[in-house]
Protein backbone atom coordinates (compact mmCIF):
# COMPACT_ATOMS: atom_id res chain seq x y z
CA UNK A 1 0.00 0.00 0.00
CA UNK A 2 1.19 3.28 -1.08
CA UNK A 3 2.13 5.79 1.50
CA UNK A 4 -0.19 8.92 0.96
CA UNK A 5 1.31 12.17 1.52
CA UNK A 6 -0.63 15.00 3.96
CA UNK A 7 -2.56 16.72 1.19
CA UNK A 8 -4.31 13.50 -0.04
CA UNK A 9 -4.52 11.93 3.75
CA UNK A 10 -6.17 15.10 4.69
CA UNK A 11 -9.07 14.04 2.26
CA UNK A 12 -8.83 10.35 2.98
CA UNK A 13 -9.60 11.89 6.80
CA UNK A 14 -12.29 13.75 5.69
CA UNK A 15 -13.94 11.16 4.09
CA UNK A 16 -12.95 8.22 6.39
CA UNK A 17 -14.75 10.44 9.07
CA UNK A 18 -17.93 10.57 7.12
CA UNK A 19 -18.11 7.10 6.74
CA UNK A 20 -20.84 7.34 4.07
CA UNK A 21 -20.95 4.73 1.43
CA UNK A 22 -20.86 6.60 -1.27
CA UNK A 23 -19.13 10.52 -0.62
CA UNK A 24 -19.98 13.78 -2.90
CA UNK A 25 -16.92 15.78 -4.77
CA UNK A 26 -18.73 18.49 -3.60
CA UNK A 27 -18.86 18.12 0.22
CA UNK A 28 -15.27 17.12 -0.19
CA UNK A 29 -14.31 20.58 -1.78
CA UNK A 30 -16.35 22.64 0.37
CA UNK A 31 -15.16 21.25 3.65
CA UNK A 32 -11.03 21.67 2.01
CA UNK A 33 -12.08 25.20 1.17
CA UNK A 34 -13.34 26.47 4.45
CA UNK A 35 -11.00 24.08 6.52
CA UNK A 36 -7.77 24.80 4.68
CA UNK A 37 -8.80 27.50 2.21
CA UNK A 38 -7.72 25.16 -0.56
CA UNK A 39 -9.70 25.79 -4.64
CA UNK A 40 -11.94 23.58 -6.14
CA UNK A 41 -9.50 22.24 -8.88
CA UNK A 42 -7.07 21.69 -6.64
CA UNK A 43 -9.34 19.12 -4.44
CA UNK A 44 -10.20 17.85 -7.47
CA UNK A 45 -7.11 17.10 -8.74
CA UNK A 46 -5.89 15.18 -4.76
CA UNK A 47 -9.42 13.29 -5.18
CA UNK A 48 -8.45 12.03 -9.09
CA UNK A 49 -4.70 11.31 -7.74
CA UNK A 50 -6.67 8.64 -4.97
CA UNK A 51 -8.50 7.15 -7.50
CA UNK A 52 -5.26 6.42 -9.09
CA UNK A 53 -3.73 4.98 -6.47
CA UNK A 54 -6.81 3.11 -5.40
CA UNK A 55 -8.01 4.80 -2.17
CA UNK A 56 -11.13 5.40 -3.85
CA UNK A 57 -13.37 4.59 -6.75
CA UNK A 58 -15.23 7.23 -8.56
CA UNK A 59 -18.71 7.01 -10.33
CA UNK A 60 -20.81 9.79 -11.81
CA UNK A 61 -24.43 9.46 -10.96
CA UNK A 62 -26.73 12.34 -11.81
CA UNK A 63 -24.19 15.75 -12.01
CA UNK A 64 -22.16 14.60 -9.05
CA UNK A 65 -19.09 12.82 -9.00
CA UNK A 66 -18.97 10.23 -6.10
CA UNK A 67 -16.39 8.17 -4.28
CA UNK A 68 -16.28 4.66 -2.56
CA UNK A 69 -13.73 3.86 -0.25
CA UNK A 70 -11.56 1.28 -1.18
CA UNK A 71 -9.44 1.31 1.55
CA UNK A 72 -10.50 1.31 5.09
CA UNK A 73 -9.31 3.82 7.36
CA UNK A 74 -7.78 1.02 9.81
CA UNK A 75 -5.97 -1.04 7.06
CA UNK A 76 -4.28 2.06 6.42
CA UNK A 77 -3.08 3.31 9.50
CA UNK A 78 -2.07 -0.58 10.36
CA UNK A 79 0.47 -0.65 6.88
CA UNK A 80 1.54 3.30 8.01
CA UNK A 81 2.27 1.98 11.73
CA UNK A 82 4.01 -1.07 10.87
CA UNK A 83 6.32 0.52 8.36
CA UNK A 84 6.78 3.66 10.61
CA UNK A 85 8.16 1.06 13.15
CA UNK A 86 9.71 -1.05 11.06
CA UNK A 87 11.82 1.74 9.11
CA UNK A 88 12.20 4.51 11.92
CA UNK A 89 11.92 2.40 15.19
CA UNK A 90 13.71 -0.78 13.46
CA UNK A 91 11.24 -2.81 15.33
CA UNK A 92 11.89 -1.33 18.51
CA UNK A 93 8.65 -0.90 21.12
CA UNK A 94 11.35 0.94 23.61
CA UNK A 95 12.73 2.77 21.45
CA UNK A 96 9.48 3.90 20.33
CA UNK A 97 7.98 4.67 23.47
CA UNK A 98 11.00 6.40 24.88
CA UNK A 99 11.03 8.85 22.09
CA UNK A 100 7.70 9.65 23.06
CA UNK A 101 8.43 9.83 26.62
CA UNK A 102 11.13 12.46 25.82
CA UNK A 103 9.36 13.99 23.61
CA UNK A 104 6.74 14.92 26.58
CA UNK A 105 4.01 13.64 24.03
CA UNK A 106 3.11 11.27 26.78
CA UNK A 107 0.36 11.79 29.62
CA UNK A 108 0.51 9.70 32.63
CA UNK A 109 -2.82 8.22 31.33
CA UNK A 110 -1.55 6.67 28.17
CA UNK A 111 0.97 4.78 29.99
CA UNK A 112 -1.29 3.95 32.52
CA UNK A 113 -3.73 2.96 29.14
CA UNK A 114 -0.21 1.15 27.58
CA UNK A 115 0.09 -0.73 30.60
CA UNK A 116 -3.01 -2.08 30.85
CA UNK A 117 -2.82 -3.07 26.74
CA UNK A 118 0.16 -4.85 28.23
CA UNK A 119 -1.63 -6.64 30.91
CA UNK A 120 -4.61 -7.73 28.73
CA UNK A 121 -2.39 -8.77 25.38
CA UNK A 122 -1.76 -11.90 27.86
CA UNK A 123 0.15 -14.60 25.28
CA UNK A 124 -1.35 -13.40 21.94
Amino acid sequence: MKKLPKTEHLVMKYIWEQDLKLTAAKDVAAYMASEFGWLKPTTGKVLSRLVEKGFLKVEKIGRNLMYTVLVQHQDYLKAETEEFFSFVHNKSLSSLVSTLGESGSLTNQDLDELEEWIKNRGGN
